[in-house]
């Protein structure tokens, strides 16, 4: 088990997956930079929802996963979907499970000024 501070912890098993974490800080116009809201940690996962593109389904049931385990973890977190949901299957499984009080989408278009106002207020992002 792999621990990152105080609120991220790694299974075993992603030791065994090719994976790569770039330190980064996003730079964006001039006085853009949000202060993080200290309730919840947010991720961000950018680009139209598809399944077929990206595992979706696998990284929030990763989530679903930790909050089983652990359910303080569920009022912790925020996992936004920066991107128009275009995935049937992937609405359904959150719609149908408790990531629906965690998960944010998009149903339209996300415009440039929402897109840069998330991925400023996010603590981390996934590229799968």
């Amino acid at each position: 088990m792999i621990k990152l501070g105080e609120y991220i912890v790694l299974d075993d098993d992603f030791q065994k997956i090719p994976n790569f974490v770039i330190p980064s800080r996003l730079a964006l116009s001039n006085n853009f930079l949000l202060k993080k809201e200290n309730d919840r940690i947010q991720f961000v996962i950018p680009g139209d929802v598809l399944q077929i593109k990206r595992d979706y389904i696998s990284i929030l049931s990763a989530f679903l996963n930790i909050f089983s385990k652990n359910p303080f973890y569920k009022n912790k977190v925020r996992i936004v979907l920066l991107g128009r949901m275009r995935d049937k299957k992937v609405k359904e499984f959150i719609t149908k499970s408790e990531l629906k009080e965690v998960v944010v989408y998009y149903n339209e278009f996300v415009s440039e000024e929402e897109y840069n106002y998330q991925m400023a207020k996010s603590h981390f992002a996934i590229f799968p």
